[in-house]
């Protein structure tokens, strides 16, 4: 992956990417298609584990994205939070505060019915993540596993990405 050209930006303090992680609740992903590059907001799930950082999503069973997938796994992802814009005297020196992480990585679609209960449970798990008085502060709330009938597991696709390579940065 190509160097960050503002290094002094860099997270990579492992409970601060949890924290932009936690704190985002949508990702972007692109892909590419004979049409050309295709970008979609997904909300997501997330494992981070061992520095292995794998992005859990639920689609439909077809459409532009679907057929992307198959015939080329290779994604690229971003999300960012902490938005707040900092005025300056002049427009030239106004900017914006943000936390984000961008990288790359492969989806595979799951299709053994256990991993496609554990992928969705991570997925509700962190929608459903409350943060309380601050961004940054995240209720600690039990892991939930749900059930999912094999009508509603067979009706959705599943995928996982591992992302293979990542950068976080923070302007805060």
């Amino acid at each position: 992956m190509r160097e960050m050209r503002r290094s002094d930006r860099m997270i990579t303090d492992r409970e601060e990417i949890v924290d932009v992680l936690d704190s985002c609740k949508v990702f972007r992903m692109a892909v590419h298609d004979e049409e050309g590059m295709y970008i979609v907001p997904l909300n997501f799930g997330y494992t981070y584990e061992e520095d292995v950082l794998k992005l859990y999503f639920h689609s439909a069973g077809e459409g532009r994205k679907v057929d992307a997938l198959a015939a080329d796994p290779k994604v690229a992802i971003e999300m960012d939070t902490d938005h707040y814009l900092v005025e300056g005297p002049n427009a030239c020196s106004f900017g914006y505060l943000y936390s984000s992480i961008m990288g790359n990585g492969t989806a595979r679609k799951l299709t053994d019915p256990e991993e496609k209960c554990e992928a969705l449970n991570c997925l509700m798990n962190h929608q459903l993540a409350r943060n309380t008085e601050n961004m940054r502060s995240f209720d600690k709330v039990e892991k939930k596993k749900y059930n999912y009938s094999d009508q509603m597991l067979a009706a959705v696709n599943v995928y996982e990405i591992v992302v293979e390579n990542f950068t976080c940065k923070s302007r805060r």
